[in-house]
């Protein structure tokens, strides 16, 4: 039997993530198909929307983080927009060990719409829990490399701020 090494992470950071819930995204409550996100609602009848998400528990991960930008000055002719864009870079097996492989598909359950709520030191102390809105959401994950035995190790998940500016 030939054993493989899958390689291992840079850094000691991990990361918070709130998933959202498939359960609700099944049923189609609350979740807009046509716009891959939750529906907005007004809940106090004031007429200003609101998205309403239906989160799981947030899980925390061993991670490795790639900052493009973060609150990078955008300008747009309604004024300052800052723009975040990260990659946090999860290795599979602290996935498998938490139970977010699909066992059938091999298919990670971290996808496109969920939340990073905070990112975490080597101790476990908080770094920079992240401000909603705009949020950080991730909208590509993307198994990125193989283990020295042809494993599949990495999952990189490019997130990005949710938009609160005109045009964007």
């Amino acid at each position: 039997m030939a054993l493989s090494y899958r390689g291992r992470l840079l850094g000691g950071q991990s990361v918070e993530i709130a998933r959202l819930d498939p359960a609700v995204i099944a049923a189609g409550d609350n979740y807009d198909a046509d716009f891959r996100e939750s529906r907005i609602e007004d809940p106090t009848g004031d007429r200003i929307g609101r998205g309403v998400r239906r989160e799981l528990p947030a899980v925390r991960l061993p991670c490795q983080v790639e900052t493009q930008a973060w609150d990078a000055l955008e300008m747009t002719q309604a004024g300052a927009a800052p723009r975040t864009r990260v990659t946090v870079v999860l290795h599979f097996e602290d996935l498998e060990r938490a139970g977010l492989v699909d066992g059938e598909t091999g298919e990670a359950a971290i996808r496109p719409g969920d939340r990073v709520v905070a990112f975490y030191d080597r101790r476990g102390r908080l770094i920079e829990r992240v401000r909603t809105p705009p949020g950080l959401y991730v909208v590509e994950a993307q198994s990125i490399a193989s283990g020295l035995g042809g494993q599949r190790n990495l999952l990189a998940l490019h997130c990005e701020d949710r938009a609160l500016r005109v045009g964007a």
